[in-house]
C-alpha cells in the first residue's frame, strides 16, 4: 500500500501551493487555522478528527485528512451552496480514478451504498460577505476495516475493489480546490450534485434543529437547499442529519 508522499503530492499539482504533510495531528481544522501563510494541510492520522456537530471521525492511516483555507468574495447568500460545492470536488476527483459515486445530502460522498467520505465547513463573513472557507475532508481511501458500529455504514476505496494511488488523488483534490474563486461562481456543479443525488426520489427523515420532516426528497433547489414532499406539503430545508428511510409510516403524497 503507497501511503501519502509530499514529493509525490507536489509532483501532481498544476500549480504551486504551500501544504504540509503530517504524520498525526489532533485535527486538521484546528491545525491550519493556527497557521495562515498555509494553503493545505494532509496528515496521514488524526488524534480529534471531527465531523458536524463535533462529531468523531474515525481517522486511522489509509485515508486522506485533509483542510484547506481559501481567501474569497462571494455573497453570503450563496452560503448554503459552499458544501454541495466541496462534495462535488471530491465526486470529480473520484471521477479521475473511475471510481462511481453518489452524494447523500448534504455533505456526504458515498461509493458501493455507503459513506466514504465527509465535508467540514467552516466560515467567515463580513458585511453580509463571505471572504474565508476553511473545508475539511475525510476520505476513506486504503483502510481494511471499520470499528463494529461504522463497518455497517462505512466503507472505503480499497474495501469496494479500487486500488488508487493516494498521493494523485490528493492531488487532484487540491488542484480542484485551488480553482475554487473560477468554479463556484458558476452553477455546473449543482447539476453535477442534482444529477448523482443519492436522496432524490427516496423516501428521508431530516432533523433540522428541532424539528423532524419526513417524506419524500423531491428536489435540491438553486441554493443547495432539500425540497421535501411531505403530508403537509413541499418543506425546504437548508441544513440538517438525514436519513434514508426503508419503511416508514408515512405513505407517499
Amino acid at each position: 500500500m503507497k501511503t501519502a508522499n509530499l514529493k509525490d503530492i507536489k509532483n501532481g499539482l498544476i500549480k504551486p501551493l504551500n501544504i504540509v504533510l503530517l504524520e498525526e495531528v489532533s485535527s486538521t481544522m484546528d491545525y491550519i487555522k493556527t497557521h495562515s501563510d498555509l494553503f493545505a494541510v494532509i496528515s496521514k492520522t488524526q488524534t480529534q478528527g471531527r465531523g458536524t456537530k463535533g462529531r468523531q471521525f474515525y481517522s486511522i492511516e489509509g485515508g486522506i485528512y485533509l483542510s484547506a483555507q481559501i481567501n474569497c468574495n462571494v455573497k453570503a447568500d450563496r452560503l448554503s451552496l459552499i458544501t454541495p460545492y466541496f462534495a462535488t470536488v471530491v465526486g470529480s476527483a473520484l471521477k479521475e480514478f473511475n471510481i462511481p459515486y453518489s452524494y447523500k445530502w448534504v455533505n456526504d460522498v458515498f461509493v458501493g451504498g455507503k459513506k466514504a467520505c465527509g465535508i467540514l465547513t467552516e466560515t467567515s463573513i463580513s458585511n453580509s460577505t463571505l471572504n474565508k472557507i476553511v473545508v475539511g475532508i475525510g476520505l476513506n481511501v486504503n483502510q481494511k476495516s471499520f470499528p463494529e458500529g461504522l463497518s455497517s455504514i462505512a466503507t472505503s476505496l480499497a474495501l469496494e475493489g479500487y486500488d488508487v494511488d493516494i498521493n494523485r488523488l490528493i492531488a487532484s483534490l487540491l488542484n480542484k480546490i485551488s480553482s475554487f474563486t473560477e468554479d463556484f461562481l458558476s452553477y455546473d456543479f449543482l447539476c453535477e450534485y442534482k444529477e448523482n443525488s443519492l436522496v432524490l426520489g427516496r423516501r428521508v427523515s431530516v432533523l433540522s434543529g428541532e424539528d423532524k420532516i419526513c417524506g419524500v426528497a423531491e428536489k435540491i433547489g438553486d441554493l443547495g437547499e432539500l425540497i421535501i414532499k411531505t403530508q403537509d406539503g413541499y418543506k425546504s430545508v437548508f441544513v440538517g442529519d438525514l436519513t434514508l428511510l426503508r419503511k416508514s409510516r408515512y405513505q407517499k403524497p
